[in-house]
């Protein structure tokens, strides 16, 4: 099987249940949800196959289910508390061989760096690809690129309820000591310039402030570059989240 005709399956991780901002993935960031610029933006992507909801089977996240007709994507509802096996099932679904893992409060996500980051992954034929360990892209355009292999032996392996909330911390291995991790063959893929002091994910108010006013000025489709640089000239949209520390959960 050649490069080319590898089945790429990206996964948005979402729910309603957020502690510190309930309903996020639906609040609407100048008029429209949140849920619906990742699934938007994804849709230019050139190396994904299929794009994959996985949510849990609590009543609240049945609503997701309104995305499957109107983005022609697939839903799928496991487990409320082990993450992994929601990923496990929808691997099984598609047969696919590589899977891209993306969070449901990225509004900024872009396809251009999962893309890149697909393609390293097959091209070296990496067991996983990020750009979220050692960060210098802003934080919201976290993307994680791991091989059916990398999953199955996650599957087999990780036993610690940290491994299976969090899906890919027994692949990447930055986790603490006490905590088992695998042996895989791993690649960071890092901004020339060091970006990870700008947030641009939803997890406080203070972010959907922050969205509302970036996203007035930019298109859907806006590039990140585009993005970075009104952010970086604009001392306001600079400070808005600056001090609210990086959620590596």
């Amino acid at each position: 099987m050649s490069l080319n005709t590898k089945k790429v399956i990206c996964i948005i991780q979402a729910r309603m249940g957020s502690t510190r901002l309930p309903g996020k993935a639906f609040i609407k960031i100048n008029g429209i949800p949140c849920i619906d610029r990742v699934i938007n933006r994804l849709k230019f992507s050139k190396r994904l196959d299929e794009i994959w909801i996985a949510t849990t089977k609590k009543s609240e996240d049945k609503i997701f289910l309104s995305l499957k007709k109107k983005y022609n994507i697939k839903v799928f509802r496991g487990n409320i508390k082990n993450v992994l096996s929601r990923f496990e099932k929808i691997a099984i679904l598609t047969k696919g061989d590589y899977f891209v893992r993306i969070t449901a409060d990225c509004p900024l996500i872009d396809y251009k760096i999962v893309d890149k980051a697909i393609e390293v992954c097959l091209e070296k034929k990496y067991d996983y690809v990020s750009n979220t360990i050692k960060r210098t892209f802003p934080d919201g355009l976290d993307v994680e690129v791991f091989s059916k292999k990398a999953l199955e032996n996650t599957v087999k392996n990780a036993k610690h309820p940290f491994l299976l909330e969090h899906v890919t911390p027994y692949i990447h291995g930055n986790i603490p000591a006490d905590i088992k991790h695998g042996n895989f063959r791993k690649f960071q893929i890092k901004n020339k310039k060091n970006l990870s002091n700008l947030r641009w994910t939803l997890d406080e108010f203070q972010d959907l402030v922050f969205l509302n006013k970036i996203c007035k000025l930019h298109k859907l489709d806006s590039d990140w570059k585009e993005i970075s640089k009104t952010q970086s000239t604009n001392p306001v949209l600079m400070k808005i989240t600056n001090n609210i520390p990086t959620n590596e959960g």
